[in-house]
């Protein structure tokens, strides 16, 4: 039997490196247009998206020149004219065939010669309609925008940029840390609700209703006998009511004499509490509190019930006078919960402190501020 080979004689198969569109055969005429002379008429022997060639053998053609002319198409009995442009690349004598490359063409046209040699290759049906949809419409995307490159910054510019940038940081960290330390404060720290430190005091009264100057400051430390303040008193509170047998020039010449006297220090003390110089301070009210330099003061702080499985007799407490950057620790020396009482009710727990050093005296009856970490890593023996 013999094979019979089909070709397809309407496609011309060039190398890839010699041509860069496909050649097909369609059926189409071109139409030269002249400037001087008549209008010339050819028939295209085959066409592609970058050209075409035609037959013929009398001609005016020469390699590189530049012609216009239209491209006639018969599309459903209607005649389609694509206005092109091209240049005369080759004049084969030989061959009869003369070849042009397009030049300037539109985009509109490009697109009508690729839908024509498209629809021929695939074999579809070149029809009207579709032809004019696809002159019609945008085939083509705008080109993109090449995106600007930054200019190149100053060394001022660089500076400032590192200095901003390294002060939001900064800002930023210690917000992050006081944010952190809040939640630390509230959630692993147990804190009282109120603290006072009180140590054994000697209290200092007028003996009679007069005047009073203080000789010392608070934190003064003072001898027993040491004079630490003077007072004035009138000679008629020394009667004791004796003043029938006094004439009245007498009592009005006692009325205005008074008694000088000194008030002295019971013991060797720290002073805690002066009263201010007054012309006149009732007798028996207290005007200097003395503290034992040999006792030991005790802090009373006031817990929520709540904490109280967080505390256990011999913690150690931090203990910190308000208002001022002056702290010490404190050992737990008991607990108990507070009754009876109309402030504080069975809701508190009163625990009772012992310094770990020596506490400056000037805090005795300062408001104070007691608190516990309860977060503790657990200790595991292997």
């Amino acid at each position: 039997m013999s094979s019979v080979k089909k070709t397809n004689l309407n496609l011309v198969h060039e190398s890839e490196a010699q041509r860069q569109y496909a050649r097909v055969k369609i059926p189409a005429t071109v139409r030269i247009l002249r400037d001087t002379k008549s209008d010339e008429l050819f028939r295209v022997y085959d066409i592609s998206a970058g050209g075409f060639s035609i037959n013929a053998s009398n001609h005016s053609f020469i390699p590189g020149n530049k012609e216009k002319g239209q491209l006639v198409f018969v599309i459903d009995g209607f005649k389609f004219l694509v206005d092109v442009e091209f240049e005369t690349i080759y004049v084969s004598e030989q061959h009869n065939k003369i070849g042009f490359q397009f030049q300037n063409i539109s985009q509109r046209n490009t697109a009508a010669l690729r839908y024509i040699i498209t629809s021929f290759l695939s074999g579809e049906i070149v029809s009207v309609g579709d032809m004019v949809a696809t002159i019609g419409r945008e085939n083509y995307t705008s080109d993109r925008k090449a995106k600007s490159q930054p200019e190149g910054q100053s060394a001022l510019q660089k500076t400032t940029a590192f200095i901003a940038t390294a002060v939001m940081f900064v800002v930023g960290l210690a917000a992050a840390f006081f944010v952190a330390t809040q939640l630390y404060n509230i959630l692993f720290v147990v804190h009282s609700k109120n603290a006072v430190m009180s140590s054994p005091a000697f209290e200092v009264e007028m003996p009679k209703s007069g005047a009073f100057k203080s000789l010392v400051s608070v934190g003064d430390e003072v001898q027993a006998g040491q004079p630490i303040a003077t007072m004035s008193l009138p000679l008629l509170g020394y009667l004791n009511g004796s003043t029938d047998n006094i004439g009245a020039d007498e009592l009005e010449a006692l009325a205005t004499r008074n008694v000088s006297g000194t008030l002295s220090s019971p013991c060797d003390c720290v002073v805690s509490k002066v009263h201010p110089d007054s012309e006149f301070i009732a007798s028996g009210a207290s005007v200097v509190s003395l503290s034992d330099k040999s006792s030991t003061p005790a802090v009373e702080a006031y817990f929520d019930i709540a904490d109280a499985n967080d505390l256990h007799q011999g913690d150690v407490l931090t203990v910190e006078a308000m208002g001022t950057d002056y702290t010490f620790d404190a050992r737990i020396e008991s607990i108990s919960v507070v009754k009876n009482d109309a402030v504080l009710d069975n809701t508190t727990v009163r625990v009772v402190l012992e310094p770990l050093s020596k506490v400056d005296s000037r805090y005795s009856d300062w408001p104070l501020a007691v608190s516990k970490e309860a977060f503790n890593i657990p200790e595991y023996s292997f």
